[in-house]
C-alpha cells in the first residue's frame, strides 16, 4: 500500500503461493493485478462483529472505506505454472513438490467496481470488512509474521 498526496491509500493485490505447508518453501507463482486498488477513507463505524470462526460477535470501532477496483486482468506466473484449457476455459495450474495442485481460471478482463466495507486492526491481525444484513462480515484476514 501506498499513500497518495489526496489521502487515499492505493494497494495493489498480490498472491504468492509457496511450495509447502504454512507459507513455507519456495515461492513458485505469483498471481499479480494489472491495476492498484484506490481506496479512501469514508469515516467510522461502531459495531458488533465476529471476528474468527465461531466466534461471538465483538463491539468494535472500525474505519469506514469506498475501494475503488479498476477493470483489470489477473496474471499468474512462477517456476511451478503452466497453461492449459480445460473443457474450454483458459487456466494456469500450480504444481506443488508433494504432488498437489490448484488450477485457477483465466477470467479475462475483471469489470471495475466499488465495494464499501471496512478496515480493523488488532495487534498484528488486519480484517477486511463487508457489509452483511444488519452488521459487518470478516471478508479476508491477514496477520503480521
Amino acid at each position: 500500500m501506498t499513500l497518495a498526496s489526496n489521502g487515499t491509500l492505493s494497494a495493489s493485490a498480490k498472491t504468492q503461493y509457496y511450495d509447502e505447508v504454512g507459507c513455507t518453501g519456495a515461492i513458485v507463482a505469483t498471481s499479480l493485478e494489472s491495476q492498484d486498488n484506490q481506496i479512501s477513507h469514508t469515516g467510522t463505524t461502531n459495531a458488533n462483529v465476529v471476528l474468527s470462526p465461531n466466534g461471538q460477535a465483538t463491539p468494535i470501532k472500525f474505519d469506514n472505506v469506498s475501494v475503488t477496483v479498476a477493470p483489470f486482468k489477473r496474471t499468474i506466473s512462477g517456476p511451478a505454472v503452466t497453461a492449459g484449457v480445460n473443457h474450454g476455459v483458459a487456466q494456469h495450474c500450480i504444481a506443488f513438490k508433494d504432488g498437489s495442485g490448484i488450477c485457477v481460471d483465466d477470467q479475462g478482463i475483471q469489470e471495475g467496481k466499488v465495494i464499501k466495507g471496512g478496515l480493523y486492526t488488532r495487534s498484528n491481525e488486519f480484517f477486511l470488512l463487508i457489509p452483511a444484513t444488519n452488521s459487518y462480515v470478516v471478508d479476508e484476514y491477514y496477520t503480521k509474521k
